[in-house]
């Protein structure tokens, strides 16, 4: 079966910011370093994209509803 858009989507910013909360470090990351996962502890789903810090190493979360959309 084909995929059929009903209405189209806005994707996030290409790279993604991310602000390590242990070291400070701010940097963005584009997909080869990204990954992301869905929440759906809540009451609805949402993506975390995940990023390592360059500097200290700690992982790093943004939140779907934290970043910027096209």
């Amino acid at each position: 079966m084909a995929i059929k858009i009903i209405k189209q989507g806005k994707l996030p910013k290409s790279p993604v910011r991310f602000t390590c909360q242990l070291c400070g470090c701010v940097f963005d990351t584009d997909g080869k370093n990204l990954s992301f996962d869905l929440d759906e502890s809540g009451y609805f789903t949402e993506l975390i994209f995940r990023a390592e810090c360059p500097t200290c190493g700690r992982r790093c979360e943004v939140r779907e509803w934290e970043l910027d959309h096209e």
